[in-house]
């Protein structure tokens, strides 16, 4: 019972200078999840454009491998955007 009332209060990240909370999932595969996030502050993003909502994807890291991994993939995904923006 307890896991299940746990599971519906909305989860708060602190993402790259920003603050976000779930919004809704969009998204399930066997490792991951895809959130749609609303962003409640900016505490450091250092973006002068930071949009109301965004994707956030959640990675289960079961192993060092998955962590490098997902680090790697969120490197890639950091610097397309910085690289997209300019």
């Amino acid at each position: 019972m307890f896991a299940w009332c746990a599971a519906l209060k909305a989860q708060r990240h602190d993402v790259g200078g920003l603050e976000v909370v779930e919004e809704k999932k969009v998204g399930e595969g066997g490792f991951a999840t895809i959130w749609r996030c609303r962003v409640l502050a900016d505490t450091g993003s250092g973006d002068a454009d930071v949009p109301n909502s965004m994707a956030l994807k959640r990675t289960f890291c079961q192993d060092e491998e998955r962590l490098e991994s997902a680090q790697a993939e969120a490197e890639l995904l950091r610097r397309a955007t910085t690289q997209a923006s300019q």
